[in-house]
């Protein structure tokens, strides 16, 4: 913001003084169209590095811009942004006891400048954390924007099925409590906020009801936060995914949400560079 502020203070006064002093009119009114307003995209450097194996064009128009956020490893390389790249080196935490460790004590390397906080009804976040997120959801944002990071909170669908006080009725499908339980509506303070739409990726009449239930149960608390989406090459369903699939979500996606975040395994990297392929012949990450 900084820079384009300087770039304006020095481009505005040398167009005005053109048109001064006889200047074409039309000159004076034309102005460069502004760049097209690339979505966010979130990865893993692990799946940065698989995908990089099949179409490293595709890969640098895509995540080498300052849109893009590459999650690198907590306990070992942090900074997985690729060579040259303005992408923000990102940590993704799964427990807000290991953040609050590897805050406290220094473990973050210092060119990291955005963390996520992914709660989910795994092992892999503690017991504790799973029966009250939105206590940790809280202390995770403020211990990180005390430490100076930019933050995304990226809530599990899952979280219904584990917490002790919120949790999914008898009958009453995941989306819905997730939603009623508000555990991304309350994650009032993050920077951004995670939705996992990867179930409902390959339903389009689902994904995008929910998507706009979502979205304006949370611009009632938090009307300036951004909102990203998730696009899986294995989604938890039955259905396979396939490029085509992929590249409907996203459409549907990117009507409502500022960017994605993709997963991808080994074994569906193709796929996933295939969907990438597609998506931007289809103009869909320069809008």
């Amino acid at each position: 913001m900084h820079r384009l502020a300087r770039l304006t203070a020095v481009f505005v006064p040398a167009a005005l003084l053109a048109a001064g002093c006889g200047g074409s009119p039309q000159a004076a009114r034309t102005s460069p169209k502004p760049p097209p307003i690339r979505p966010i995209m979130v990865i893993s450097g692990e799946d940065l590095g698989l995908l990089d194996q099949h179409y490293p064009t595709i890969v640098d128009q895509i995540y080498r811009s300052a849109n893009a956020y590459v999650i690198g490893d907590p306990g070992g390389h942090q900074d997985q942004v690729l060579p040259g790249s303005r992408a923000h080196p990102t940590l993704a935490y799964t427990s807000y006891a290991r953040f609050r460790r590897d805050a406290l004590t220094g473990r973050i390397d210092p060119i990291v400048d955005t963390v996520m906080y992914n709660p989910e009804g795994w092992t892999r976040t503690p017991l504790a954390e799973r029966r009250d997120p939105h206590r940790y959801i809280h202390l995770f944002i403020r211990l990180a924007h005390r430490a100076g990071f930019r933050v995304i909170v990226a809530p599990g669908r899952d979280l219904a099925l584990t917490n002790h006080g919120c949790h999914k009725r008898r009958g009453e499908i995941l989306d819905a409590a997730f939603l009623r339980c508000r555990y991304a509506a309350d994650a009032v303070g993050a920077d951004m906020i995670l939705l996992n739409t990867a179930a409902d990726e390959l339903t389009t009449l689902t994904l995008q009801r929910y998507l706009t239930k979502a979205e304006t149960q949370i611009r009632r608390s938090q009307p300036h936060v951004t909102l990203l989406g998730l696009i899986s090459t294995q989604p938890p369903s039955e259905t396979p995914a396939w490029p085509r699939g992929l590249v409907r979500a996203t459409r549907i996606q990117l009507r409502i949400l500022a960017g994605l975040m993709l997963n991808l395994t080994p074994k569906t990297a193709t796929l996933g560079a295939d969907y990438l392929r597609d998506a931007q012949k289809a103009g869909l990450f320069a809008r």
